[in-house]
């Protein structure tokens, strides 16, 4: 009787452990993944959208500090472009894109992770600003003669070559901006994501996550059940 006792009372210890473990699991999944809206807010909450661009093009200023680039990042005309083409409306609609393509795929709503966040549009709109300030800018400074725009950097004349056109060094500069790396093709997928030291994919290392999400979502009822019949 005493045996059976022990062996009772080792197996409700056994099944009291494995429910508060999984009612543990089920709950983090639950505050973690539980609400989409919830991370949404919460990036809306940290500035992240207000403070992005100008974050970008304080990197881009320190990693190309003391070498010659095609675009002033620290003039505040540059600034105000970037920062009007990529407005935080359009981050917030690409990351709310991406939460919701996640979402999805840890419901199970999709077998893979999958989306496609493209903002050559907005590219495109601030190379077309920038040239067109390049340009302009050239009105004001006084003509030049000796002056060679081949090999020069527009926003660094001085003054305006004599007989140049302000459409060829809007197109100069235009060229210039699009043949350089940062605005090749700014188009984003889940091929994009992080890759471990031996090249494997976020969403292949992360894979289990779906099927957990899912079964802490559905059981997390059952096993506060167990646990408190434990």
């Amino acid at each position: 009787m005493h045996f059976i006792r022990g062996l009772i009372r080792w197996l409700t210890g056994l099944w009291l452990h494995g429910a508060l473990l999984l009612l543990i699991v089920s709950l983090c999944f639950s505050f973690l993944f539980g609400s989409k809206q919830a991370i949404k807010d919460i990036l809306v909450e940290s500035e992240v959208y207000n403070n992005f661009v100008s974050a970008v093009l304080e990197d881009n200023r320190k990693a190309s500090n003391g070498q010659v680039s095609n675009l002033p990042l620290d003039d505040p005309t540059v600034e105000a472009a970037a920062m009007k083409a990529f407005s935080p409306e359009t981050l917030k609609n690409s990351a709310e894109y991406f939460v919701d393509s996640t979402y999805a795929w840890l419901d199970g709503e999709t077998e893979t992770l999958q989306f496609t966040i493209n903002l050559n549009a907005q590219k495109d709109q601030f190379i077309d600003e920038v040239s067109t300030y390049a340009a302009n800018r050239l009105t004001i400074l006084p003509n030049c003669t000796d002056e060679d725009v081949t090999n020069t950097i527009i926003f660094d004349l001085p003054c305006r070559p004599e007989g140049v056109p302000l459409t060829f060094i809007k197109q100069r500069v235009t060229e210039d901006l699009q043949s350089a790396e940062l605005f090749k093709d700014i188009t984003i997928t889940e091929v994009d994501l992080p890759k471990n030291q031996r090249g494997k994919p976020l969403v292949d290392q992360v894979a289990f996550l779906p099927a957990i999400n899912q079964a802490a979502k559905k059981y997390v009822w059952a096993f506060a059940g167990f646990f408190l019949l434990a």
